[in-house]
Formats: structure tokens, sequence, C-alpha cells
């Protein structure tokens, strides 16, 4: 992306080869695991998911959760049936942060929570799975079962926040980025 612009480039040619405006900056953006499908948040709390062919809309919803959010970060299941969009406050104060999961053929809710009532995520990650989704905020780290939505584990890391997490191709690990 490049501001309020999604372009979908060639890699062999470099050249852009579809794109879209969108209103509003856009935070993230991720590929649906068969390709057929990006997705895009934005500030103006919408997620945004267009069919990768011709960058014609699928469904935009709002994942607006009250006064002074953002959304950091979305990412597909890897079975592709989900999507996992993590919000955090913008700044200090507003409301607390969620994480919302909806079904990715069209935008319906399938569960939002916030772990630990915090009131800031920063990323998300699936198992290899799909079975389990990680979180990772101020300098905590969650783990959810997918078929409850109920937590299995918690981790403190007390190094900053948690930028960028990752779950191993064998789903034995969790890799975090920290960040001030």
């Amino acid at each position: 992306s490049d501001g309020s612009t999604m372009r979908i480039w060639n890699t062999t040619t470099k050249q852009n080869v579809r794109s879209v405006s969108i209103s509003a900056g856009i935070n993230d953006v991720a590929w649906s695991p068969d390709g057929m499908y990006v997705g895009a948040i934005d500030d103006d709390d919408q997620l945004l998911v267009y069919y990768s062919s011709n960058i014609s809309e699928l469904f935009t919803i709002s994942v607006d959760v009250g006064s002074g959010d953002q959304p950091n970060e979305l990412e597909y299941s890897p079975d592709g049936t989900m999507i996992a969009v993590v919000i955090g406050r913008s700044g200090n104060s507003g409301t607390n942060g969620e994480v919302q999961i909806y079904h990715s053929s069209n935008g319906t809710e399938i569960a939002s929570f916030n772990p630990g009532s915090a009131d800031r995520f920063y990323s998300v990650d699936w198992s290899p799975d799909s079975s389990r989704i990680v979180i990772g905020g101020r300098e905590d780290i969650w783990v959810y079962d997918t078929s409850t939505w109920t937590q299995n584990a918690t981790r403190n890391t007390n190094r900053g926040s948690i930028s960028a997490i990752a779950w191993s191709p064998d789903g034995n690990s969790i890799a975090v980025c920290e960040a001030w």
C-alpha cells in the first residue's frame, strides 16, 4: 500500500498491475491463502476485502470499537475461512482494544474479545492448522483456542509492545518482536 492506495505489483515485470484508492490511510494488507482475495484495514476503522484478480470489492465492514481506536493488523487464517483484526487505542485516552474475527467470505462477525482487558493490540497470527490464534499487545501475548474462543495461555514479556508475532511452521514455537 502507499498511503491511501493499495497496489498489486508484478514482481517479474516490476509493474503495478492493479490498484484501488481507499478514502483513509491504510494500516495493513494481507492476502488470503489461496491468493483470490486481498484485505486491508484503514484509518476509517474499516476492513475492506477485494477480489485480487480485478480489485472489485467483496465486502467492507466497520471494525470501529469506539473513540480513539486504531486497527493495527489483519491476518487470514491458514485455512482461509477467517480474518482476524487487532485494534488498539491510538492515544492516551479512548476505548480499550479488541480482537475481532470475521468470516472471510462475507464479513460476518464470528467472535470479538478483549484479552486481559488490555487497551492496545498490535499484532496477530494463526497457528498453521488454524486451531489457535496468538495476539500481541503491550508487553503481553495471549493464545486463544479457535474452536471455543477461550484463552489457553498468556505470557508477559516485560520488554515493550509486541509489534510483530509469528507461529513457527510446525506450530510448536512463537516468535515475538518487541519494541518500545
